[in-house]
């Protein structure tokens, strides 16, 4: 090693005092590299700086100083416990660690997501030529290789075929269903009936299922197999359901009964608000106020689009013109169902200003909302010292809109 290294690492020497008691840094010196699994996929590999490969301490060497590993996977480079100072230096510069020491910060890592070759260094013992070089044993450098994860080859799953009704007695169309599952996640699911073509089928999570319609199929029984397929290709077995699919007729003596639903509307009706009387008494004053009786939003669409309840004013004003300086809020802090699904959600449970609309019921998409909700929001009113004397009014605006 050069003369210019050798003073690097003598002033690196004389800067830090050995520490004797950090035993979990002794235990991983002594095992050189650690790969321990983090996430599904992803693994974490240990180097130690400031040892050899035979786990000697207060050497300038990484152990280990080359390594193999897979894209995503991250590399953490711990300090040997003997004082000593060295860093991680990438060759081109492209990234560094800190200083590294066992009597400071001890540990440094980096995830890798891109496969390729790294070569790197330690800047206080070794330099870009000798990372080039990769004298593993003779200087302080390192490469890690970083290979692209193995393909996936793994067939996803399916099992818990199941159908309802089944017998079919005459129904319409049979629920089917089934769980899937892969080592990557399912992404597409199909059945067949007897054998024929492949119908897809809806996947949430690890649960796939469809609407069967029967009109087409013969009585009798009749083979129904799923099949599923990860994000990589690789598709299941096809699994049948067990005893298959009985279509039957209705039974005998049986009669039927039909209804028509149509969807009804999207409405809200409102009531006024009056606000208590004050005296003027040279202060400003808060006064508030809810309407007379509950407000009331009716969702009777029937599609779980989803809702939303705004109010906005224009001011209060006489017939001598608005009250300066006034400050018109409202909130909303409860919501009753009279009626129907999950309940809309509040979002503005403080006072806010109405000069602008004011959210004050939303109903998201997805089957809240579907039914008759009662509301009475608080209006606030801050009347200034400065109001001159008379009756004033202010218009509200209360809209209901589609939409989540």
């Amino acid at each position: 090693m050069s003369t210019h290294h050798q003073r690097r690492i003598k002033r690196g020497t004389a800067a830090w005092l050995p520490l004797l008691a950090l035993p979990l840094l002794v235990i991983v010196a002594g095992i050189g590299m650690f790969r321990g699994q983090t996430t599904a996929g992803a693994a974490t590999i240990t180097v130690v700086v400031g040892q050899n490969s035979g786990g000697t301490n207060g050497v300038d060497r990484y152990n280990p100083a080359d390594i193999t590993i897979t894209t995503g996977d991250t590399v953490t480079w711990n300090s040997a416990p003997d004082g000593r100072q060295h860093d991680v230096t990438e060759q081109s510069g492209a990234w560094a660690s800190p200083l590294l020491r066992s009597s400071g910060t001890n540990t440094w890592s980096r995830t890798f997501p891109t496969a390729g070759t790294y070569l790197y260094y330690c800047s206080l013992h070794s330099d870009p030529a000798e990372a080039a070089a990769m004298s593993f044993n003779t200087t302080m450098v390192g490469r890690i290789t970083v290979n692209p994860p193995a393909p996936d080859t793994t067939n996803p799953t399916v099992s818990g075929v199941a159908a309802s009704p089944n017998p079919t007695a005459g129904a319409a169309g049979v629920a089917l269903s089934a769980t899937v599952g892969d080592n990557i996640g399912v992404t597409q699911a199909r059945y067949r009936i007897d054998g024929g073509a492949s119908v897809a089928m809806s996947v949430v999570s690890t649960t796939a299922s469809a609407s069967i319609p029967t009109g087409a199929l013969s009585l009798g029984v009749h083979t129904v197999e799923v099949q599923s397929e990860d994000a990589a290709g690789n598709v299941s077995t096809w699994v049948a359901l067990s005893g298959g699919l009985d279509v039957t007729g209705l039974p005998a003596g049986a009669v039927t009964a039909t209804i028509s639903i149509t969807g009804g509307g999207l409405s809200n009706s409102t009531s006024n608000i009056t606000l208590p009387g004050i005296t003027l008494t040279g202060l400003a004053q808060v006064v508030a106020a809810a309407p007379a009786t509950p407000w009331n939003a009716v969702d009777a669409r029937g599609t779980g689009a989803g809702w939303n309840v705004t109010v906005q004013s224009t001011g209060f004003s006489s017939t001598g013109g608005p009250m300066a300086g006034q400050d018109f809020k409202a909130r909303l802090s409860a919501v009753t169902t009279v009626s129907g699904s999950a309940a809309p959600s509040t979002p503005n449970s403080s006072y806010a200003p109405l000069g602008t609309a004011l959210k004050i019921l939303q109903a998201s998409a997805g089957g809240a909302g579907m039914g008759s909700y009662e509301y009475s929001p608080d209006f606030q009113l801050t009347v200034p010292a400065s109001a001159a004397p008379g009756s004033y009014t202010a218009s509200i605006a209360v809209t209901i809109t589609s939409g989540p």
